[in-house]
């Protein structure tokens, strides 16, 4: 039976706490100091695992992983001896973007519709799903994807905010000195 929340009135279920199968909280009502108590762990580390040796039974995480262990959680294409991760298919995800064959359309991702261009499509009309990549866009086409900049007229990319909020607001052109980048990939904060 699934324990909940301790929260007063909180009718979520528990997955956090300090102490690993033992859950208090829900994520709503988690401290700083509580982790996912419910979730497998590393063997080495806190961290959620995807790397192992046997599919479907992750041990370490991408920073403890050994050469032998590969992914065992993400899908993988169905061409011999590729492990890349398929975003093509008919009406299932099957295989990648080097392995697809012509019937085969992106389900994932959405690719740039000029032929031979990989890039992935980010730009199209307003409220409407991305059709081609920056280089092939249209003049009309604007940016459906990415965050766009806060700042009147602007149509750059934001990659700027507070820190404390983590909310991208503005491009770096118009940030203010307290802003930091917020590009996660970039800077994990």
């Amino acid at each position: 039976m699934p324990k909940y929340c301790q929260e007063f009135a909180c009718k979520k279920q528990a997955t956090y706490g300090f102490e690993s199968k033992n859950p208090l909280t829900c994520g709503k009502h988690k401290t700083d100091n509580m982790f996912n108590v419910m979730a497998r762990r590393c063997l080495l580390c806190n961290k959620q695992p995807n790397f192992g040796l046997i599919w479907g039974q992750p041990t370490h995480c991408k920073d403890h992983k050994t050469n032998e262990m590969s992914d065992v959680i993400r899908k993988r294409c169905l061409a011999t001896d590729c492990n890349k991760q398929p975003s093509y298919g008919i009406k299932k995800v099957t295989h990648c973007v080097k392995h697809k064959t012509d019937k085969m359309t992106a389900l994932i991702a959405r690719y740039c519709l000029t032929d031979n261009c990989t890039l992935h499509a980010t730009f199209g009309y307003i409220r409407n799903k991305p059709l081609y990549c920056k280089k092939h866009m249209k003049i009309t086409m604007t940016n459906v994807i990415g965050v766009v900049c806060k700042y009147r007229n602007c149509k750059t990319r934001a990659t700027y905010g507070f820190k404390d909020d983590k909310i991208i607001l503005v491009c770096q052109k118009h940030s203010y000195e307290n802003m930091i980048n917020l590009n996660i990939k970039k800077n994990k904060i």
